[in-house]
């Protein structure tokens, strides 16, 4: 392996670390950048390079409760994420406004 090889062997173990301490914690990849002194710029780049591509787009679920005459009962979700090449909240009539901060945080953390 020639020095070349070794220092970009260097900066992906670098950037992976960064990039997993980050996807553990609860705080949005700017403030992690720049409690980390990090260049956000470089951080999206390497994250991209190192984040799998192979990632399948996914629908994520949120049930809400509707409440009928003060009784709760499960319906199809009125909140859902979509993640294909970037995020999409899909909201129907009936979401819950504090559920949707809540899915909100979370979307804007990734």
């Amino acid at each position: 392996m020639d020095t070349g090889d070794r220092a970009n062997n260097s900066k992906r173990q670098y950037w992976r670390r960064h990039i997993e301490a980050w996807q553990t914690s609860t705080i949005s990849q700017a403030h992690y950048c720049r409690e980390n002194h990090l260049s956000y710029h470089q951080f999206q780049y390497w994250k991209r390079r190192l984040v799998s591509t192979q990632e399948v787009a996914s629908l994520v679920e949120v049930p809400m409760p509707v409440i009928l005459g003060g009784a709760a009962l499960s319906c199809s979700p009125a909140i859902r994420v979509v993640v294909d090449n970037g995020y999409r909240v899909e909201i129907q009539t009936g979401f819950d406004a504090e559920t949707l901060e809540q899915v909100l945080r979370v979307v804007a953390a990734l």
